[in-house]
């Protein structure tokens, strides 16, 4: 898993490489790295917006790339502007790309960015849950268990939101199995979490634990969700328990501080 610093560190490498690109005249190479899903710190992603922003001007507005040029900007525009209206302007243009190209990675990003975007503004729709069922579909079909496991991730928590536990439990398991499929050990983590959080609605403590403590024999170290299983304990009444894990989390904590330290 990727410390703070190193996310943050990221934009530098995707701007320094866009400019090599573009300088060369290398614009198909500019157009794939800035179509890459926006990643790190919220430096690096402001870094990437840009860099969107200007690949647009010369991108292919009929090739399916754009549709993922489209997707990045209506992200970017959601989480730094609160744009809403043009966000979801983008996402639909972003849509219509991937249908005409039957571009099913880019329909089950786009229809869960569409979600998201609503959610984000408080704009909920009685549709979102088929939304995400049909981006899970999508990325069933593009063979893409990773981009499924996000999919469904974004369904427990409008699950949890409607207050569905039932719905929600299962789109963990979902979730939860496309991440071993997908074999990436960080989304396995995330969406074991999830189904944690899943199984906490229904009250089925048993359930809870089982996914938390799964979830930190893969990555001991993760202070988020440590701090969950810390709460879950303490909402039981299980103090010591808690006091144990506390202790444990603050020598997380401590190690953390010790290496940003010695980085900077």
């Amino acid at each position: 898993v990727s410390t703070g610093s190193n996310r943050q560190a990221i934009g530098p490498h995707l701007q320094n490489a866009w400019d090599y690109y573009v300088s060369n005249g290398r614009l198909k190479e500019a157009v794939e790295l800035a179509a890459i899903p926006l990643t790190g710190g919220e430096s690096s992603k402001l870094i990437h917006l840009k860099l969107v922003e200007r690949t647009i001007e010369f991108a292919d507005e009929q090739s399916n790339i754009f549709g993922y040029l489209l997707n990045n900007l209506a992200r970017g525009l959601l989480f730094h502007t609160g744009d809403f209206k043009a966000a979801e302007e983008h996402l639909h243009s972003a849509l219509k790309i991937a249908e005409s190209y039957s571009d099913h990675n880019l329909k089950a990003t786009t229809l869960r960015s569409i979600v998201e975007n609503r959610h984000f503004h408080g704009a909920k729709s009685d549709e979102d849950a088929k939304l995400l069922e049909n981006a899970m579909e999508s990325a069933r079909i593009a063979n893409n268990p990773g981009l499924e496991a996000d999919c469904a991730r974004s369904a427990v928590y409008l699950a949890l939101q409607r207050g569905d536990a039932k719905a929600a439990i299962q789109n963990g398991k979902q979730a939860v199995a496309a991440a071993e499929r997908s074999h990436q050990l960080n989304s396995l983590v995330y969406n074991l979490a999830g189904l944690a959080a899943a199984h906490e609605t229904s009250a089925d403590w048993e359930g809870f634990f089982a996914a938390i403590d799964r979830s930190l024999k893969i990555d001991p170290n993760n202070s988020a969700v440590l701090s969950e299983k810390i709460r879950g304990l303490e909402w039981l009444g299980r103090s010591n328990e808690s006091d144990e894990n506390l202790i444990r989390l603050a020598e997380i904590s401590n190690r953390h501080a010790e290496h940003f330290d010695s980085i900077n």
